[in-house]
């Protein structure tokens, strides 16, 4: 209904600027444009229309990070929102984590927090929906970018936008991450933040650098990092390049310097405009397990060369998350179809703008890249660039190639869509016999496989050979589509725009049929959260604890599940910014029998029915669910608790040797990096109660009966505040992992706060840059309009 709804305003306000086009109220005819946005909206629904209009599918196939990680984080943000918290902290995930560092979190993506604030219910379907959005804006930045690269009569004209487009939106990058909503809504912002520098740079338009600024940090807080980095990438080879192409010998050194300004009013709004997200998670990424990725992990997924024919056969080594066989991990290997590729090649051949030299050279460049360790490019780009050393999966270079060729497709297109000059068809007919060889040689070779196919299919039991022979006379028959669209054009056996549109037809064709069916799935991705009967029996314990989920049920029990019912968890799921001090600490551990395993508040552990534990510590005490059980710990230690025992260890190392020999006690002591010994043993015990838990607070009231430390089963990290009776006290790091506080004897009120500076300054320096751009560019505003009333 929102779909009809949706096209039906697009429709209306078609009919009304058609008429105000026609009544030459308007000089340009948008209605064009809007029918152009319409159609992009029908291919996003018809390419999803399965999982838009039918019940009981979903995507992505299997859920991938859709469902176990980015649903769970969006949905705890859009609660804590409508609580009116704003989530600093995750405490439901690794004993604590900080949730404003976590890239992939999303939570200052305006997009993200229009659905988390608007939505009723922020639900797995909205989060698909999202999906969908960002397919689209990546189809409509691409027509946005194709019809303002040039103006005058050298605007690409509409249909070849649109080819473009089309080629961008369901190139492979975003078929592959379908599941990945953080790189794909990343990725969707490349085009129009290359148009605006782009237009910066050939206009000297300061402005422009500006919004192309602003866009870019808009683009980062979507959070991906490498899609972010690769847009970085992209957008500083095409300053060098400028640089190098437009210093004339007449005024080298002013030329020079306006590309250098424009350049860093760009690079600085940029990193302005997503300071709020930078900063913290440039804090996170000092402290996680990938701070810094080996060479050899780094170029894992990378494109195997051998895999490159896939970039015509995409069904060669098996198409989809399934179906897939070939050798290594599985990657997307940049299909954009067969169309886009000789069109590429075409623009190439026949224009002769810069650009186009800079697309080309971009997608042979990024090619070589996203072959990884294949090559010694991609080790120059992880030793010297900045941030390629923490990240992984060198395929993923493709977006830029898949990116380049659209843009050069859009352009050879439009080419063939004008009138051609005498050079400029003799190409054409060049281009047009080498192809009829190829198709030549391609139908024989695509025969003689459905021959073999035929003789001996009742002996070939590998579906991979199938596959194969699909698609090379897939490709043979695309190809073939694609020769005799040129060859009407040679022999102008067409008008223009139905050679537009058959150009449009066959790359929409190509790519929805190569790839709307491969992330679809029958089975809810969400089913392994459904755990009623446990939830409800771990919520009906009120006290503070910890779960434990980490004991192989993933498959069952699904990552996220604690965070997504408000449920506290030791592990919780997989978290691409896992502390490193909490790896170490749990891999320190050995075994679930020790005392520091008890430190870490761990009440419940949940496990199959027939999961090894050490039976004289744990007992059963849920069996409701038919392939998981609960059992409890009974030597589990509290959240917070008091300590009149304190040791001084010289440096952190030096704390985690000295907890693991089997005497320490820490419900007797604690290590300490710094603070003051003590030993005293008093008379009475001490106690601690936990009287307010919150996202980004906690209270505990403590009766002391002699001067100790407030032990708390939380995760250390800067950022965290104390406050004792109002005093604020120094957090320390206790035991290797956890908080510590000071206090004296008597009753006292301690209050937590996760106040982190990285945040509060990344969010004073977005707030800055916003309006100083703002200002900046108003200002821009009217001197030129001021300029133009005195000429």
């Amino acid at each position: 209904m929102s779909t009809f709804v949706l096209v039906t305003i697009v429709l209306i306000l078609v009919a009304a600027f058609h008429q105000l086009y026609h009544q030459r109220r308007i000089a340009e005819p948008y209605h064009r444009d809007l029918l152009a946005v319409c159609f992009l909206v029908l291919l996003v629904v018809g390419f999803f229309w399965r999982p838009i209009f039918k019940q009981g599918v979903w995507i992505p196939a299997g859920g991938g990070d859709l469902a176990s990680m980015i649903y769970p984080n969006y949905r705890l943000a859009s609660e804590s929102f409508k609580q009116g918290v704003f989530p600093l902290w995750n405490p439901y995930l690794a004993c604590g984590s900080p949730f404003v560092g976590d890239i992939q979190a999303g939570i200052f993506y305006p997009v993200n927090l229009a659905v988390m604030l608007l939505a009723p219910e922020l639900t797995y379907s909205l989060v698909e929906m999202l999906v969908y959005l960002h397919f689209f804006l990546s189809g409509l930045f691409t027509y946005i970018m194709m019809r303002h690269l040039f103006s005058g009569p050298s605007q690409v004209g509409r249909l070849a936008s649109l080819t473009a487009a089309v080629a961008f939106m369901f190139s492979d990058v975003f078929i592959v991450h379908i599941g990945n909503l953080n790189l794909i809504a990343v990725a969707a912002w490349l085009p129009l933040v290359f148009l605006l520098i782009y237009r910066a740079f050939a206009d000297q338009r300061f402005d422009l650098a500006i919004v192309g600024g602003l866009i870019t940090g808009i683009a980062f807080l979507a959070g991906h990092i490498q899609s972010f980095l690769y847009i970085i990438f992209a957008i500083s080879l095409y300053a060098l390049f400028h640089f190098y192409t437009s210093i004339s010998a007449r005024k080298p050194v002013k030329e020079a310097m306006t590309i250098a300004v424009i350049f860093t009013v760009f690079a600085v709004t940029s990193l302005g405009a997503s300071a709020v997200l930078l900063l913290p998670s440039y804090e996170l990424s000092r402290q996680a397990v990938r701070s810094e990725v080996s060479y050899a992990a780094s170029t894992a997924y990378s494109l195997p060369p051998s895999q490159l024919i896939s970039l015509i056969v995409p069904g060669f080594f098996g198409r989809g998350p399934s179906a897939y066989w070939g050798q290594w991990l599985r990657t997307e290997t940049g299909y954009i179809g067969i169309l886009p590729l000789l069109a590429a090649a075409l623009a190439l051949s026949l224009r002769r703008e810069r650009i186009i030299y800079f697309l080309g050279g971009l997608a042979a460049l990024t090619l070589l890249l996203a072959m990884g360790g294949a090559t010694a490019l991609h080790g120059w780009i992880y030793q010297l660039l900045p941030g390629f050393n923490i990240i992984r999966a060198p395929a993923r270079f493709v977006l830029l190639f898949d990116f380049a060729i659209a843009a050069l497709a859009g352009l050879g297109i439009d080419t063939l869509l004008r009138p051609m000059r005498r050079r400029e068809r003799t190409i054409l007919a060049t281009f047009s016999r080498l192809l009829l060889i190829v198709l030549g040689a391609a139908m024989f070779l695509a025969s003689i496989l459905l021959v073999i196919l035929g003789l001996y299919r009742d002996n070939i039991a590998l579906p991979r050979v199938t596959g194969m022979v699909e698609g090379w006379v897939l490709f043979t028959i695309l190809l073939a589509a694609s020769l005799t669209l040129l060859l009407m054009r040679r022999y102008r056996r067409a008008r223009t725009a139905i050679l537009g549109t058959a150009a449009l037809a066959i790359v929409a064709l190509d790519l929805i049929s190569n790839g709307f069916n491969l992330e679809i799935s029958t089975t809810d991705p969400t089913r392994g959260f459904q755990h009623p009967e446990i939830i409800q029996f771990l919520k009906s314990d009120h006290s503070f604890y910890r779960v434990d989920s980490d004991t192989g049920i993933w498959g069952d029990w699904q990552p996220n599940t604690t965070t997504l019912n408000g449920i506290f968890d030791v592990m919780g799921g997989i978290h691409p910014l896992e502390l490193a001090d909490f790896r170490s600490y749990w891999n320190a551990l050995g075994s679930r029998s020790t005392p520091l395993y008890d430190l870490f508040n761990v009440k419940y552990i949940i496990g199959h029915k027939n999961v090894p534990l050490d039976w004289d510590k744990f007992a059963l005490v849920f069996a409701g669910d038919p392939n998981l059980n609960v059992y409890v710990n009974k030597k589990v230690m509290p959240r917070a608790f008091v300590v009149h025992k304190a040791l001084i260890q010289p440096d952190h190392a030096a704390v985690l040797r000295q907890i693991q020999p089997p005497g320490f006690d820490p419900s007797r002591a604690v290590l300490l990096e710094s603070g003051m010994p003590i030993s005293l043993a008093p008379t009475k015990p001490s106690f601690a109660h936990i009287t307010r838990y919150s996202q980004n607070e906690i209270t505990v009231r403590v009766e002391a009966t002699a001067r100790g430390y407030l032990v708390l089963s939380e995760v250390y990290y800067d950022g965290w505040r104390a406050y004792v009776d109002g005093e604020a006290r120094p957090v320390l790091r206790a035991d290797y992992l956890f908080r510590a506080i000071a206090v004296d004897e008597g009753e006292h009120e301690v209050r937590l706060v996760f106040e982190p500076s990285s945040f509060s300054m990344g969010l004073l320096i977005t707030k800055l840059t916003w309006t100083l751009a703002l200002a900046a560019l108003a200002g821009l505003f009217i001197w030129r309009r001021f300029r133009r009333y005195l000429a």
